[in-house]
């Protein structure tokens, strides 16, 4: 059995950026912000521990257009120029006072101007992981953008798996099917 290379190549997040903007222009959306791991991964290829922090948070911008924008903090950089991403700002991490939120608001209006339509993951199975108060405070930030649960769109996408996902899906159940074929030569019974 051989194993399928490790993580996915561009060509993968980019049609998975690809058919989130089509989502997205379905909608009337302008923008999709990504705050959570399992999102930012499956859109960008970004891998870290640094989720382990929580005083860190992550955000990554979907466009209407083009590559996703990540915003993030400074110890991230150099990890994420290595994914699939277009521009990228960082702030010092981690900060009292704001900790990302104004640069991801500028981000976001750079996108969306004075007004327009904001997704986000707002429904089950998802995070929204910054603080309460950033959250608010983003909100505020940008109180006259509409703020838009893109939850079963992207989730639709996600269940829909490509032939790259498929091929490590079949070879993690083989490995597992393989495992449980081996139980009788390691296990009896009474042990």
């Amino acid at each position: 059995m051989t194993a399928p290379q490790r993580g996915f190549e561009i060509a993968e997040f980019a049609s998975r950026c690809a058919k989130a903007q089509l989502a997205m222009a379905a909608g009337d959306i302008g923008a999709m912000l990504l705050t959570s791991e399992a999102d930012i991964r499956y859109f960008t290829g970004f891998m870290t521990q640094f989720w382990q922090s929580p005083t860190r948070p992550w955000f990554v911008l979907i466009p209407a257009s083009g590559k996703p924008v990540a915003i993030i903090p400074s110890i991230g950089v150099p990890l994420m120029r290595d994914c699939y991403i277009g521009d990228l700002q960082s702030w010092p991490s981690p900060a009292a006072d704001d900790d990302g939120i104004s640069l991801l608001i500028s981000v976001i209006r750079n996108h969306l101007g004075a007004t327009g339509r904001l997704g986000m993951m707002m429904g089950r199975e998802t995070t929204i992981r910054m603080p309460f108060n950033d959250l608010r405070a983003l909100q505020g930030g940008l109180n006259d953008i509409a703020f838009c649960d893109m939850t079963n769109a992207i989730q639709h996408i996600r269940m829909v798996k490509s032939p790259a996902e498929q091929a490590k899906l079949t070879h993690i159940c083989q490995l597992v099917s393989g495992v449980f074929a081996d139980v009788p030569q390691w296990a009896k019974a009474g042990m």
